[in-house]
């Protein structure tokens, strides 16, 4: 049979893959007990609603497979890539690719992607790094959105719309072979939306491209923003406040706290769960808080005693819940 049979000692483990930082320490470890983030071989996918930082955290992947010598790709469907916000995380706009729509067509009309266009660009995109460096130059893919690729039949006026859960099946069943014989991470960013059905028992959000994308991702994040206190991050409190603040207690609003979901995972254990703190500067863009969350993702995994109450019980020494940076300066295993 030629080269289609190996040994169960050829096949890839651990050490054969290169793992992307998320930016989120917790939602590393949350993804693989050893914390390693995002890994090649492999198909991701974020989803959730808007503005829940699904954008933000796959951007810092970008960053990482930067930092380690790999290839950063970005899919930009929506048009929405803030080249000077990439620049302030640290990405190199020089080494980084970005397929975004173009005018091609002879009216010189903006021509979107469609799921065939971007198909065609990871199939391009692999082969060409494979020829210049080998299967195991790492490469990270952002695909952003999934939601907001439009289909052959989309752009065609004279065809039925039908269903595009299926196309997306179809073309992810045929890219999987090359992400998982290479060192490649594909990460597919995707959008839920209402469920328009009168059925009772129907989903009420559904995410773009129906079951096939769920079933052949090896890892699917759900992010989810709260509404509330659970959904932010909360400063001091502001004696001069009026009106116009965030909170009527005057207590300033120093960020956003996102809610995460492991739904599914081939790297680690499924169903873990934690938060992420995007934090905003003077300007107004978010910055990742990259220990945000972990202290609940310890005392929610029993990795430290919480019997005493109020405080935090590492063998012999105690800390308060607010002291994770002093807890984990000195108990480093805990990482």
């Amino acid at each position: 049979y030629g080269n289609s049979v190996s040994s169960g000692a050829e096949a890839k483990d651990y050490d054969d893959m290169v793992w992307f930082n998320t930016g989120s320490h917790t939602l590393n470890k949350a993804i693989n007990p050893l914390g390693r983030g995002i890994p090649t071989r492999c198909i991701t996918e974020f989803f959730g609603d808007y503005a829940t930082g699904k954008t933000l955290l796959s951007t810092y992947c970008l960053k990482d497979a930067q930092a380690k010598d790999g290839i950063a790709v970005l899919i930009d469907v929506e048009g929405s890539f803030n080249k000077e916000f990439a620049k302030s995380l640290g990405i190199n706009l020089d080494e980084l690719i970005v397929f975004a729509p173009t005018e091609s067509d002879k009216k010189g009309n903006i021509v979107p992607l469609t799921y065939n266009t971007v198909e065609d660009r990871i199939n391009d995109v692999i082969d060409l790094i494979r020829q210049e460096y080998g299967d195991d130059k790492p490469i990270c893919i952002v695909w952003d959105s999934l939601a907001a690729t439009n289909s052959e039949r989309d752009l065609d006026e004279t065809k039925d719309r039908g269903s595009n859960a299926k196309e997306v099946k179809f073309i992810i069943k045929r890219i999987r072979p090359k992400i998982n014989a290479t060192n490649t991470a594909l990460i597919i960013i995707n959008q839920v939306y209402d469920n328009i059905t009168t059925m009772p028992t129907a989903e009420p959000l559904k995410a773009t491209g129906g079951r096939g994308v769920a079933f052949h991702s090896n890892i699917r994040v759900s992010f989810l923003q709260k509404k509330g206190k659970k959904g932010k991050v909360e400063g001091s409190k502001d004696d001069d406040a009026d009106d116009d603040t965030d909170d009527k207690s005057g207590t300033i609003i120093n960020g956003v706290r996102l809610h995460f979901f492991i739904d599914k995972n081939r790297v680690g254990p499924p169903f873990k769960k934690g938060t992420v703190d995007f934090l905003f500067d003077i300007d107004g863009s978010p910055q990742l808080d990259y220990y945000s969350g972990y202290m609940e993702y310890m005392i929610a995994n029993e990795m430290v005693d919480t019997k005493t109450k109020g405080w935090i019980k590492v063998g012999e020494d105690s800390y308060r819940k607010g002291e994770l940076d002093r807890l984990l300066q000195e108990h480093p295993e805990l990482l």
